[in-house]
């Protein structure tokens, strides 16, 4: 018996011998492979700063310490990899759409922006700025009087709320070096725009030898917040289904399917954040020539890459699945215009913004970040949107920019029908973005934090933009620079 009793026992301990060979090794195993997939994951993620702060700018962030490449990356689905380097911008916008991936998209968007001529240090500059985003007025040696007197506006208003810290790296050229060398470039400018050197309204003003100093901070990314709020309360509350019905036609009470306005859009602490995170960041890269209006732009792919600021768009998604259907967010871009003069201020003429165009999506959400006691005129300062729709043949480049074709045989025809919707902080317009549009004559008060600010978001892609200039044709790894550095 006793025999018996020790072969089972010896039976059992082989088998829990053999099970500690095979089980444990294989529950090893498995562990490894979470715990590479959680790190992967972590990796693709930016960091996000989760603290409030009453600041214009919550947190002012310098480019990382450690290159990043961009290389191809695994999407979301194990069995699928994905060359991010080889998308252009707006494809990029897209795919990361389709999963409502804010945080990924910001994480690309900066594997690149944080390590391109932009940087603030010059350390940090290891791929050239593509030609594509100087073509549009974004370079660093040909500027404008309004861009000038913009950036200039920006640098008192650091001064003034102190928004510069100790412990921000450079914070002496905010206070002496940087508004000397702004204002002898502009008395420069000035000298040789009388001198018949060039002509204001269609050329830019090419740096000459003496302004080369400014080009250490002009259109650098020195200052660069983070927005800090909660992705559930972006949007304020309303009733999204009868926005949806009012766009598709079905509300009879709603004169104008295809277009809507929303009303305070955003939650009110959204605005707060949004406002100074636009008034602060330094991603204020493109100038427009006079006769293109006097503003300054900022673009998804070039800086204003904050996933709060995707986040807002991907909600307005999911508030409208029937308009949104499968367009996906393609493109964003803040335009922040000229304050009115003195004599503006006293007349009844206005400013003029963006000419007459078309945009290639097929929904535009135009949405007003300035308040209101800043327009001088509230019946004006909005968006007029006419009835007409460019001919399907035409090209990016035609319906952008061939004003007077358009005039004459498009929208005279018509009797220039159109909804002109007024201004007013945290309206949005939502509208069909192949419809031609403009901004409405405006008068805002002087003052920087009066200027006249607008986000716009667009979703779906209309019709190819392979003849288009445009800098979101670009192909974030694509970083060839051929010529000088001049727009």
């Amino acid at each position: 018996d006793e025999k018996v009793v020790d072969a089972k026992r010896l039976k059992f301990m082989l088998m829990l011998l053999f099970l500690a060979l095979v089980l444990v090794p294989m529950a090893i195993l498995l562990t490894s492979r979470v715990d590479a997939a959680a790190a992967t994951e972590e990796i693709l993620q930016p960091k996000v700063n989760d603290n409030d702060n009453d600041d214009p700018v919550s947190k002012t962030a310098s480019t990382s310490n450690n290159n990043q490449e961009v290389v191809a990356s695994k999407s979301k689905t194990a069995s699928e990899t994905v060359d991010y380097s080889k998308m252009s911008a707006w494809e990029l916008a897209m795919h990361f759409s389709e999963n409502y991936d804010s945080k990924g998209l910001q994480a690309q968007l900066k594997k690149t922006f944080d390590f391109n001529e932009r940087a603030y240090n010059p350390a940090n500059r290891k791929m050239p700025l593509h030609q594509a985003y100087k073509r549009r007025g974004g370079g660093f040696r040909s500027t404008t009087r309004h861009k000038l007197i913009h950036d200039m506006e920006q640098l008192d208003y650091y001064t003034r709320f102190d928004l510069i810290k100790d412990n921000f790296q450079g914070v002496e050229p905010f206070h002496s070096v940087m508004p000397q060398l702004y204002q002898a470039t502009l008395d420069r400018l000035d000298m040789h725009s009388k001198a018949g050197d060039f002509d204001e309204e269609t050329e830019y003003y090419t740096f000459q030898q003496e302004d080369l100093g400014i080009t250490n901070y002009y259109n650098r990314a020195i200052v660069m917040p983070s927005l800090s709020l909660h992705t559930a309360t972006l949007l304020a509350p309303r009733d999204w289904a009868k926005v949806e019905r009012q766009w598709l036609g079905e509300d009879v009470h709603h004169p104008h399917p295809g277009i809507v306005v929303v009303d305070n859009l955003l939650s009110s602490e959204t605005v707060r954040q949004v406002r100074n995170y636009l008034l602060a960041s330094t991603f204020w890269y493109e100038a427009k020539l006079p006769r293109y209006g006097n503003y300054v732009g900022a673009y998804l792919n070039d800086g204003m890459n904050d996933a709060t600021m995707t986040q807002i768009a991907y909600n307005l998604h999911k508030a409208m699945p029937r308009v949104m259907k499968n367009h996906h967010l393609k493109e964003m871009w803040s335009y922040k215009y000229e304050s009115s003069s003195e004599e503006d201020e006293d007349s009844d003429k206005g400013r003029t913004g963006i000419h007459v165009h078309a945009d290639d999506a097929m929904i535009n959400v135009n949405l007003w970040m300035t308040p209101d006691d800043a327009n001088l005129d509230p019946n004006t300062g909005g968006l007029v949107i006419y009835t007409v729709k460019p001919p399907p043949e035409w090209s990016f480049s035609n319906f952008n920019s061939n004003w007077e074709y358009i005039d004459e045989h498009l929208l005279r025809p018509s009797g220039y029908a159109n909804v002109t919707i007024p201004y007013k902080q945290n309206r949005a317009v939502i509208f069909d973005s192949f419809l031609f549009h403009k901004s409405d004559r405006s008068r805002f008060k002087q003052g920087y934090e009066n200027r006249r600010i607008n986000l716009t978001f667009l979703y779906g892609k209309k019709q190819s933009l392979e003849d288009s200039e445009e800098a979101d044709d670009v192909a974030l790894g694509d970083n060839t620079v051929e010529g000088k550095d001049e727009l």
